[in-house]
């Protein structure tokens, strides 16, 4: 028997939830533990993100996705999809991308019954 992903009311398993906080919270430490160009930290710059961070990131992005395409209801999908989108912006830097983190956590982590929370 493989593992559960969907309860029997079609809705994403706790295994499934506890799987997208993971990887939500994986995209913001790889952002986070980016180190700083510049020592001025009024205006920290961010240097591009190293090949490995890269590579996970792009996996964790590729799960994220796979879940909006496959759980999330359709009203909800798309704007889930944006904030995907914005983050595999090349133009946005590293603090900017942290900013759409912090927007879905607080858009997709705490409405009615949570889209990334466990």
């Amino acid at each position: 028997m493989g593992r559960p992903t969907v309860n029997d009311f079609g809705n994403p398993s706790s295994l499934v939830l506890t799987d997208l906080f993971s990887t939500t919270r994986r995209v913001e430490r790889l952002l986070i533990k980016q180190p700083p160009v510049s020592s001025d930290s009024s205006a920290a710059v961010t240097a591009p993100l190293a090949p490995l961070p890269t590579g996970l990131l792009i996996l964790s992005m590729t799960r994220l996705r796979s879940y909006a395409l496959n759980y999330l209801p359709s009203s909800i999908r798309e704007p889930f999809l944006e904030d995907l989108g914005d983050l595999e912006d090349p133009e946005l830097d590293t603090n900017g991308k942290l900013r759409i983190v912090e927007r879905m956590w607080r858009s997709w982590g705490t409405i009615g019954e949570g889209v990334i929370r466990p």
